[in-house]
């Protein structure tokens, strides 16, 4: 589907939503909120795959956003939620305690290492 269900009737339809590299400053509010209680009142998934060029910043501007995130959005104020041009060396992700429970993101043997 290339748009977003607007009604939450509509939204609560389907199971699973991915968003690509999506500015969410372009949906209206009520929409973040119907997504936020998608995913923590229906129990739906919602996964988002940003490009290069997108600015995960946009989302500290969304009052829902952050709670559908594993990650702080404080940590994006410095960079502008951009990712830095060379990232060839890494760049630090720091989980939100909750994040930290989920698999994915359980990338050492250890919470240490994680």
């Amino acid at each position: 589907m290339r748009s977003v269900p607007v009604a939450r009737d509509e939204l609560f339809d389907y199971d699973v939503m991915n968003f690509g590299d999506v500015d969410p400053r372009l949906l209206p509010r009520s929409v973040w909120t119907d997504v936020r209680k998608f995913v923590a009142e229906k129990g739906g998934a919602w996964c988002s795959s940003p490009g290069r060029d997108s600015c995960l910043g946009f989302y500290t501007d969304v009052h829902d956003a952050p709670a559908l995130f594993p990650v702080e959005f404080d940590a994006l104020a410095s960079t502008g939620g951009r990712l830095p041009k060379d990232i060839s060396n890494g760049f630090l992700v720091q989980p939100t305690p909750l994040g930290l429970q989920a698999g994915p993101m359980q990338l050492g043997d250890t919470l240490a290492d994680t």
